[in-house]
């Protein structure tokens, strides 16, 4: 079994451009699993809550521009044309090295990052091809086709990733995230808290257990988790959002409209 991550090589602005992706990847996956979860139907947002926002085309990685949307044009300006270095270093990498599977799997993230989505799983694809024991390369395969709607072929692949490394949280994460939209909610939770066993201290893992609770009308359990959520992640309005979702079924007025006070504050 092996789990290697991506293997940086050659020039160092790959390096830098993946250190920008790293810094980046958390709230991209965000974003995206928000209209993740709107599509499941599993948050009634309140009256206090702002309209939904457009999931990106490629949800895993979030659009460069929304990304950087607060950032100053200069900044902007400086990364785009570091990513765009990695891609044309790791182009030629893939070139004279086409057997290397962390090549592929390092191209392909910087294609999804960029919207190019047929080559990224171009990519994803060809580095399973070549490591087909690494756990990481099919939960990149598996991340991209959930983002595709490929629901069959992406619980394939992420199970695929977790039965090759059962300690694999963001592939236990994905997997929750595809049972949710599905409406498999008990595997849903069931997926959440195995990962959470494991990170108990991601306040994302929780959420979503509040969100797959709150669907299977397990309200107390998802008060729980969203209160643990709360407390991990303080400001995130979508967690309070649906606190306050659980208390108006729960018939705690007072609460609730102190839970939606909280996320409408948070929103700006």
């Amino acid at each position: 079994m092996r789990t290697r991550g991506p293997i940086l090589t050659l020039l160092a602005v790959v390096g830098v451009a993946f250190v920008l992706l790293a810094v980046n990847m958390t709230a991209g996956r965000e974003e995206a699993t928000d209209a993740n979860i709107r599509a499941a139907g599993t948050t009634t947002a309140p009256p206090a809550a702002p309209p939904p926002v457009a999931s990106p085309a490629f949800p895993e990685l979030a659009s460069y521009a929304g990304r950087t949307s607060g950032r100053k044009a200069g900044e902007a300006t400086v990364e785009i044309a570091i990513r765009n270095g990695a891609v044309t270093a790791l182009e030629r990498a893939v070139k004279a090295d086409p057997g290397c599977a962390d090549a592929h799997s390092n191209l392909g993230t910087l294609y999804a990052d960029q919207g190019l989505h047929e080559e990224a799983l171009d990519e994803f694809r060809r580095a399973v091809e070549l490591d087909p024991e690494s756990s990481g390369s099919h939960f990149n395969l598996g991340w991209a086709l959930l983002a595709d709607d490929e629901l069959s072929q992406a619980e394939a692949t992420l199970l695929e990733s977790v039965r090759l490394d059962p300690g694999n949280v963001d592939g236990l994460y994905a997997l929750a995230l595809l049972h949710q939209r599905t409406g498999a909610y008990a595997r849903a939770a069931a997926e959440l808290k195995q990962a959470i066993e494991k990170r108990p201290d991601e306040a994302r893992l929780h959420y979503y257990l509040g969100v797959a609770y709150n669907s299977l009308e397990a309200v107390d359990q998802a008060i729980l988790a969203l209160e643990t959520a709360a407390r991990l992640n303080p400001d995130d309005p979508r967690i309070h959002r649906l606190l306050g979702v659980a208390f108006d079924k729960k018939e705690l007025p007072a609460r609730a409209r102190e839970a939606y006070r909280r996320a409408a504050a948070l929103n700006g």
